[in-house]
């Protein structure tokens, strides 16, 4: 179990025992399980409530419901952490930037609520063939994000300047004599770039909830998908008709016309389309294939290397 254990990246050592002479075994291995509530309990992080081994299944659908979810809550936060970066560099281009109140409504009422429900999701009822990918650093999640990204950068930088196009529109202007702090001004670029950022922040948490196979879908988890549903008509209601009192707690510089309200709400709904489209399709079935041909023709190489393991054991024991 030691060299089984001891072979890192080749395989994932699990150990099944009542505690009668493998409790060594039950505590070298990466996941133990016991089958009797004695002292062998003591040896192993899972208890089997029956004495028999029909619990390995649900311990590894747990464990890679978990790993998808962390990987999941990490690949949103960090999208999360660049989308405000964006939103914050393009202002910077125009001596701007986002108000207060509105850096509050990203990171309490939308990202706070998304983290703490995201997951809640429970595992797949049913265990996949193929196991779930175990290095955030892989081919895979760095390109799920970096497409994320440049999708959610460019629908803030059209808007930006898609904006300055309507016949009401008037540019903001810097004044060095109102600087400060606290000071800030409302601009239509500013309600442009936040309006469309914080749809982005909807679509990241749906797109990086991922499901099937190693999840139950999205809609199972309720608490999740009200906190969707209610945030998203949140961020609605902030871009179309906003009480005054509320616009101008947050800041917001309304367009005259509705004009230019709806094509925030255009932006956000092509984007959304976009990000999953190329989750769903070019990412989870293009690339995951690109990746698995690239593992596949790894193994050899693997295996060269289990095999020589298994033979360094066999001599070890025959000695």
């Amino acid at each position: 179990m030691q060299h089984r254990a001891g072979l890192r990246f080749l395989c994932v050592a699990a150990m099944c025992g009542d505690g009668a002479n493998d409790c060594g075994a039950l505590k070298a291995a990466h996941v133990g399980i016991s089958l009797s509530e004695a002292e062998s309990s003591v040896a192993s992080p899972f208890t089997s409530q029956e004495a028999n081994i029909s619990c390995a299944p649900q311990v590894i659908q747990e464990g890679r419901a978990a790993l998808v979810t962390s990987f999941g809550v990490f690949q949103m936060m960090l999208c999360y952490s660049l989308t405000e970066f964006t939103s914050v560099i393009i202002l910077y281009g125009i001596d701007s930037n986002l108000s207060s109140f509105q850096f509050l409504f990203i990171d309490i009422c939308l990202i706070l609520n998304f983290a703490a429900t995201f997951g809640r999701t429970r595992a797949h009822t049913r265990l996949a063939q193929q196991p779930p990918r175990t290095s955030l650093l892989s081919f895979v999640p760095i390109c799920s994000m970096a497409l994320f990204m440049l999708l959610a950068a460019g629908a803030q930088t059209f808007s930006f300047h898609y904006i300055q196009t309507f016949d009401w529109f008037v540019p903001f202007q810097y004044d060095p004599s109102v600087g400060g702090i606290a000071a800030f001004t409302p601009s239509y670029e500013n309600y442009a770039v936040f309006c469309t950022s914080m749809f982005q922040y909807v679509t990241m948490a749906v797109t990086f909830s991922k499901g099937k196979p190693y999840r139950r879908p999205i809609w199972t988890n309720r608490v999740f998908l009200a906190c969707l549903v209610g945030m998203t008509g949140a961020c609605a209601y902030l871009t179309l008709s906003p009480a005054q009192w509320l616009a101008g707690e947050m800041e917001l510089a309304m367009p005259p016309r509705m004009d230019g309200r709806l094509m925030c709400l255009y932006v956000a709904a092509v984007t959304f389309l976009l990000c999953y489209f190329v989750q769903c399709c070019l990412v989870e079935v293009l690339l995951e294939q690109l990746a698995t041909r690239w593992g596949n023709a790894a193994k050899p190489r693997r295996n060269q290397l289990e095999n020589g393991v298994q033979n360094h054991a066999f001599i070890m024991q025959a000695q």
